[in-house]
């Protein structure tokens, strides 16, 4: 058994996956430093799904009463034409019960701030935004880092918790991170809209050929919307230049529903909009030497497969449980992907 808390472990992205590992280490004795390239949690405009996986390792970090307090009622699924004709009603209870009552849905955001307040009140933690790793390099005994602010530190292990476009998978990895992220041919837009309700915490689908939009509330007075659609590139940031093609995708092929209309012609806060490619990342092993990936930078799903989440925390659950139950680390990590990778493959697939 290894002594965690002798062990310097760097944790890069305070995202639900760092923040996962950082309560994970915490809670067994490790204390992590988890920094965050951002100089602020993000509040971009889209809902996440917790299922079993993460349910499980929340209600072991004691956060599961937070995050269900925190998640929405799930109302009637309606699902229309671009037009707005009704195509499908369901029960939202449906997809509960389907999840044997272990699912929530909540705002990422949400989830992030629990996360946060949980690592500051039971274990004096907190991430150091403004912070991100410019260069690594690595030996038998440990990997040195020299920090974007010139900084630098040197760790027994790193882990890559900074999304699917990770940066601290391309500086260890190399070539071998080349590929990593593979398109799935559609692009996401996803922004919240103020003072707008779902009639009974509703969500309301509209779909056409190669496009949709979806609104859900993700809390009283706060719904979501979110657009998706058929395309091999990736989707323009610029509001300028995304705007009018959401409009030429959603509003001149037809009368359009008045939810469309409202999202595409009302006023959006694009700084914390999330704008992508929807894609996964596959990766033939996720750890290199003293380097190992965790959550989307070693495998994500895509949003669509609405498990990325609980796949993250409970990767966190396992690697922290590896890391305290062998004498190696190469060994905690093999035995972690061992573990999670054959379930992680079947969702992607």
């Amino acid at each position: 058994m290894t002594d965690l808390s002798r062990l310097k472990v760097l944790v890069s992205g305070a995202g639900p996956a760092g923040l996962t590992m950082a309560a994970c280490l915490a809670a067994r004795g490790c204390r992590p430093v988890l920094i965050e390239r951002a100089t602020a949690a993000r509040t971009t405009g889209y809902g996440i799904d917790v299922h079993e996986n993460g349910w499980d390792v929340a209600a072991r970090l004691g956060v599961l009463d937070a995050i269900r307090a925190a998640g929405m009622v799930l109302g009637p699924l309606c699902y229309h034409d671009l037009d707005g004709r009704s195509i499908v009603r369901r029960d939202g209870a449906l997809l509960e019960r389907s999840a044997r009552g272990k699912l929530v849905v909540l705002g990422r955001d949400r989830l992030v701030a629990i996360l946060e307040e949980h690592l500051a009140a039971a274990h004096d933690l907190a991430p150091e935004r403004g912070r991100s790793i410019a260069a690594l390099d690595q030996d038998e005994k440990g990997v040195t880092t020299r920090f974007e602010d010139g900084r630098t530190g040197r760790w027994d292990l790193v882990i890559a918790a900074d999304g699917i476009r990770s940066r601290t998978r391309d500086l260890a990895f190399g070539s071998k991170a080349a590929g990593a992220v593979l398109p799935l041919g559609y692009a996401v837009a996803a922004w919240h809209m103020p003072g707008l309700e779902m009639p009974g915490n509703g969500v309301a689908g509209f779909m056409g050929i190669g496009r949709q939009a979806l609104f859900y509330a993700t809390e009283a007075g706060r719904t979501a919307a979110l657009f998706c659609w058929r395309t091999d590139d990736r989707p323009p940031r610029d509001p300028a230049l995304l705007v009018p093609l959401l409009r030429h995708l959603f509003l001149e092929n037809g009368p359009a529903a008045p939810l469309i209309r409202s999202a595409l012609e009302g006023p959006v806060d694009w700084s914390r909009a999330h704008v992508d490619q929807v894609a996964q990342s596959v990766m033939p092993g996720w750890s290199a030497g003293r380097v190992v990936l965790l959550g989307d930078a070693a495998h994500c799903g895509s949003f669509l497969s609405g498990q990325g989440t609980s796949m993250a925390m409970a990767g966190a659950w396992i690697l922290a449980r590896e890391l305290a139950r062998l004498n190696a680390i190469h060994d905690a990590t093999a035995a972690y992907e061992a573990q999670l990778r054959p379930v992680v493959e079947r969702l992607q697939r």
